[in-house]
């Protein structure tokens, strides 16, 4: 039976091991992927304003489309950077806020 027991601890501190280990490659992998997404954006926003057409402003959903992020990931990309300005655009008749259309800025 001691023998038992200590295999199962043996075996638990492991667990636990591996688990800290995984936790930790997972969070690194998200990080890196979080930081492709915005400098994917960055540069997107960046070839729109060079293109000299506008502003460099697209909707949200344009961005989801050519980045390949969903709309929450784009919104924090857009609060948390200060290379990318944001303007806010209102309806016509109510003056309600409509669209976050990020833009590059220097």
């Amino acid at each position: 039976m001691d023998a038992s027991a200590n295999w199962l601890g043996f075996i638990a501190n492991v667990a636990a091991i591996w688990t800290a280990v995984v936790a930790f490659v997972g969070s690194v992998f998200y990080i890196l992927e979080r930081c492709g997404k915005q400098r994917r954006l960055e540069a997107y926003l960046k070839t729109e304003c060079d293109a000299g057409t506008d502003k460099g402003q697209r909707a949200i959903l344009h961005c989801v489309a050519e980045v390949g992020a969903a709309q929450d990931e784009i919104l924090q990309v857009i609060f948390r950077r200060r290379h990318i300005g944001r303007v806010l655009t209102s309806g016509k008749r109510d003056d309600m806020a409509n669209d976050i259309p990020p833009e590059y800025g220097d």
